[in-house]
Parts: structure tokens; C-alpha cells; sequence
């Protein structure tokens, strides 16, 4: 391990009462990790990291003095915590056959409330044998050997695993891509290889370096073998559908079907398969065939006990959310709204807006109050990021009241001034505070390219030409129509922005029509059109 102290804790407390000796390699930490497994009494071994990460862990095995090993990595943790007499029974009874256990892993994602996104069957208790040792210089497996161990289940105690959390899924990606392209530009090239090679380029967006894999992978003899005894490469359908979508002019749809009907034929337990066979069923507007098979996968999850890895679980919200869209368009508006719910409750917070959107739609005409303690009852507005999310729908909406509602409520517990802070200004009659108060916001406006400040939804092209503070100062002039307000902030602002602006607050239409003001007026149109009345959007329209 490296830099664990977040994690090393929560692990070993999860074992600590179980085992007779605690064995760490470290590789270089520079934070706490150390002293933390040294309080726990763990005898810590160093390592100069080699990019070798089944030389690392043999350096533990070499060292550990049972007669079996319980192997972890440090962002894995039993729950509930592992009882001695448990293992003591799994020994027992399978021990005198058995090399190793599997144990079922549950893939946490602190971004998604913890929820479980991901169930896989790992090896994490085995034989101290001299000749049982990891191999593979990353992604690397316990073997005897150059076989596979003899192996037995273990379905009642469970790993969890934290980290392939979303947030650190590319940044691991990323790290691990450069170790595999090391060991196949080396010549140590085989079916698992081809296979990480296929999901770490898919997840580093790399999807024209991903399809050789595809292709390599699925050449193999022992394909089938591989996803036998390494559970999560049955995500090979998964990964390799994810890539053909992303490279549509080197991809028939004809291959792309052919890929799935040959997941579901030879692994049809397995629910991903189903749900991608309905998503792909729905992009080509098959809705009856498409609701047959995401069905089927909700099912198919509720009780499902294969030895494959399933990340089925990462889809739920998506397949409530098609569930939702289907039955809307056939005007079944109750049955989608339940979906809808549903899907909120699976979402990662970050997804929420899309789903609040189609809510919305469906009971957007409803009295604002209800509207209102509709969502409170389906999300927890208590926490900054569902407002956000709430709010990032609401203001392009004409549902001022609830808008309003849920902006007092953010400013007040989470003390934010962002785009929000001005449209509720301008909304509760204080435009030309809000006008103020961006245009101070825009002096001392700085952009982080790290966030995409560059992209907006408003009428700025870039951060150098014109930030988002702006565009709530303009929104503000326009709504009050007030000229004196223009001329005191006029300054602000480019030549074509004043044109159009002192068209509107008078009254005349733009006669020099250039595509330089078509093209702007348009942009502010989409930016003012759930603030400004209707009737004087119209006369906004009218200018050109």
C-alpha cells in the first residue's frame, strides 16, 4: 500500500480479532499509514515500488508464518467484521480440499450514498504454500503455480471495496493504462491482458485504442476459461458495447447486436446483458422490446446469486429512468412518474437534473406548494449538491415560487452566491442589485478551467471575452428595462451587447442586421427566456 491512512483503519479493524499476525508492505507512503498499522502491532515491510504489484505482495506472503493467509488490499474492509470461529469453519469444512475462498465483493461508491454498485467474486483467503503466489505485474491473480486455484465459496461473508468510487475510477485508469501498455509493448501479451487493456482504455475515453482489444480478446482460444475464473471478465460485453457506441462510423449495428445476443445466449443469468440489450432495443426505438428487457433485468438482479461479477447495480437508476421515458410517451404519466422516483433514489446526486426534469414535466402544472413538497419528500434537500442539482432545473423553468423557495433555502444554510443568488434577486423585485452585484462578481471573477468555466448555457463564448457573472448583469437590465441602469454599467459590455441592449429598453428594431447580432441575440434569448415575461420575450423577438 501507499498513502491508506484514509483506509488502512476501517480494514484491519475489520480482521484485527481474527488473525495471528498482521503483515503491511508499504511502498512509499509519506502520510500516516505507517503509524497507523504500527498501533495496530502490524509487522511493516518496505518496498521500492517497481511497478510490479505481484512482487510486492509476494514480499508479504514470503514473510507471513500460518498456515493460511487472509489478503486484502487496504481499501477493503469484511462486513460485518470477520469472527475467527468463521474462518475457523470455512477451514474446517472445505480446507481439506480447497486451496483458496471466494468471497463476494461489493464495489461501495461513497458518491452514490454508499450504495453498492458492483458484485464481484474475489480470492482473498488462501493457502501459505511455497508455490502459490501472485502473478502479473498488475491486475495480478493468485495462482498455484502456473494453474488456477482449487477454490470454494464462501456466499455468507462479504468484502467491500471503495476503491473504484466514480470519482477515482479515471484517475485509477489513467495510473493503470501506463503500467499495461508497458507489459504488451514488452511482448507479455494474453487474453486477460487484452481485457484490461479494453476497460482501461474505455475508461480513459480511449475507445479507437479500446477496439483492438475488443477484437484481440474475442480471437482468443480460452476466452470462455478466462471469464470462468476471473469473475469481473465477464464486463467484457459491458465494455466492449460502451466502445462500439462511442465509434459509430467503424461499427455496424449489426456487430453491435451480434455482440449482445451472443452475451445473453452464452450468459443470459447475468442482468447487465439484459439491460443492455433493452437500452440498445430503446436507442432504435424498439419501446415494447426495450420495456421487455429492462424489466427482465430488474428481475433478473432482484435475486441474483451467479459467481459472475454483476454490475448491474450501476445501471438501476438508468433503467427506471428508460422505464420512465417509455411509459411517458405513451401518456401513462402516473407509471412514469413511480419510475421516475425510482430512479432518483438509485441516482448518483450529480445525475439528479434529468431526472427532475422529466418529474417536472409531468407535474410541473400542479399548484407550486405541492410541487414543492413533492420533491421534499423525494430528496434530501438537508445537503448542498441535491439543492444544486434542484436549482440547476428549477432556473429554467417558469416555476418561480418553488425556485425561489429552494434558493432562499441554499443561500441560507449554505451561505452560496452564485447564479442562483441572481436570478432570486432579480425575481423578488431587486434587479438592480443583482445588476450590482454581478458586475462587482465579474471584477473579481477568475475561472477555473479545471471546472469547464469555459462552457455556459448563457450568452458568453469564453472566460476571456466575457464571464458569467455578466450574463446575470445583463439579464438584470433586461428585465427592468431601465436606461439609466444600462448607462451606469454600460462599460461592461461589448459593442454588438449594447445594441441589441438599447434596442430592447427603446423599443426599435435593429436595421444593420449582421450575423455577428443574430447570432447574440439568439444566445441572450435562450439566456432571458424563463425570467423575462412572456409578452416581453416577445418584444425582445421583435428587435430583429
Amino acid at each position: 500500500m501507499k498513502n491508506e491512512e484514509k483506509n488502512i483503519g476501517r480494514s484491519i479493524e475489520s480482521y484485527k480479532s481474527t488473525v495471528d499476525e498482521i503483515i503491511i508492505v508499504d511502498t512509499g507512503s509519506t502520510d500516516n499509514t505507517v503509524e497507523i498499522c504500527e498501533k495496530y502491532g502490524a509487522k511493516v515491510l518496505h518496498f521500492k515500488w517497481n511497478d510490479n504489484f505481484s512482487d510486492a505482495k509476494n514480499l508479504a506472503i514470503e514473510h507471513a508464518t500460518g498456515d493460511w493467509i487472509i489478503f486484502l488490499d487496504a481499501d477493503e474492509w469484511f462486513v460485518p467484521a470477520l469472527k475467527r470461529s468463521n474462518v475457523m469453519n470455512i477451514v474446517r469444512q472445505a480446507g481439506h480440499v480447497a486451496e483458496g475462498f471466494i468471497f463476494t465483493m461489493k464495489q461501495i461508491d461513497h458518491s452514490k450514498k454508499e450504495e453498492c454498485f458492483v458484485t464481484d467474486g474475489v480470492t482473498r483467503i488462501f493457502r501459505n504454500l511455497p508455490d502459490i503466489r501472485y502473478k502479473g505485474s498488475i491486475h495480478e491473480r493468485i495462482k498455484r503455480g502456473d494453474r488456477e486455484l482449487i477454490l470454494a465459496r464462501c456466499p455468507d461473508l462479504f468484502i467491500y471495496h471503495s476503491g473504484y468510487s466514480s470519482e477515482l475510477l479515471e484517475q485509477k485508469a489513467k495510473r493503470n493504462l501506463d503500467l499495461l501498455n508497458n507489459v504488451y509493448k514488452n511482448g507479455e501479451k494474453d487474453t486477460i491482458l487484452y481485457y484490461f487493456l479494453l476497460r482501461e482504455n474505455y475508461s480513459s475515453h480511449n475507445y479507437k485504442d479500446a477496439l483492438k482489444f475488443v477484437e484481440l480478446f474475442q480471437q482468443q482460444d480460452d476466452v470462455e476459461h478466462i471469464i470462468k475464473n476471473y469473475s469481473s471478465a465477464i464486463c467484457f460485453y459491458e465494455y466492449a458495447y460502451g466502445v462500439m457506441k462511442n465509434v459509430p462510423d467503424e461499427v455496424t449495428r449489426e456487430e453491435i447486436m451480434n455482440l449482445l445476443n451472443k452475451a445473453y445466449e452464452k450468459y443470459p443469468e447475468v442482468p447487465t446483458h439484459s439491460y443492455l440489450l433493452g437500452r440498445e432495443a430503446m436507442d432504435n426505438n424498439l419501446d415494447e422490446e426495450a420495456k421487455t428487457w429492462l424489466g427482465k433485468a430488474l428481475e433478473l438482479n432482484k435475486n441474483y446469486t451467479g459467481t459472475f461479477s454483476n454490475s448491474f447495480p450501476s445501471y438501476i437508476s438508468d433503467t427506471y429512468f428508460r422505464l420512465g421515458l417509455i411509459n411517458q410517451l405513451k401518456g401513462k404519466q402516473e407509471a412514469a412518474l413511480e419510475y421516475y422516483v425510482y430512479s432518483l433514489k438509485y441516482a448518483v446526486v450529480k445525475k439528479y437534473a434529468p431526472i427532475i426534469q422529466n418529474t417536472l414535466s409531468i407535474i410541473g402544472k400542479e399548484n407550486e406548494k405541492e410541487i414543492i413538497v413533492f420533491l421534499n419528500s423525494i430528496l434530501d434537500i438537508g445537503k448542498k449538491e441535491v439543492l444544486e442539482e434542484i436549482l440547476s432545473v428549477l432556473r429554467n423553468t417558469r416555476l418561480y415560487k418553488a425556485f425561489l423557495y429552494y434558493a432562499v433555502k441554499y443561500n441560507r444554510e449554505f451561505d452560496g452566491q452564485n447564479e442562483n443568488t441572481y436570478i432570486a434577486m432579480i425575481l423578488t423585485g431587486q434587479a438592480e442589485l443583482a445588476v450590482d452585484t454581478a458586475i462587482k462578481g465579474s471584477l473579481n471573477y477568475k475561472p477555473d478551467y479545471n471546472k469547464g468555466d469555459q462552457i455556459y448555457n448563457g450568452c458568453s463564448d469564453s472566460p476571456e471575452k466575457y464571464n458569467w457573472h455578466l450574463d446575470y448583469a445583463l439579464m438584470g437590465i433586461l428585465y427592468c428595462r431601465d436606461m439609466e441602469l444600462f448607462e451606469k454599467y454600460q462599460l461592461f459590455f461589448d459593442d454588438t451587447t449594447k445594441e441589441i441592449i438599447v434596442a430592447y429598453i427603446s423599443g426599435n428594431k435593429i436595421t444593420n442586421l449582421t450575423n455577428e447580432i443574430l447570432e447574440l441575440h439568439n444566445k441572450i434569448f435562450l439566456l432571458i427566456f424563463n425570467i423575462i415575461p412572456e409578452k416581453e420575450l416577445a418584444a425582445f423577438r421583435g428587435i430583429i
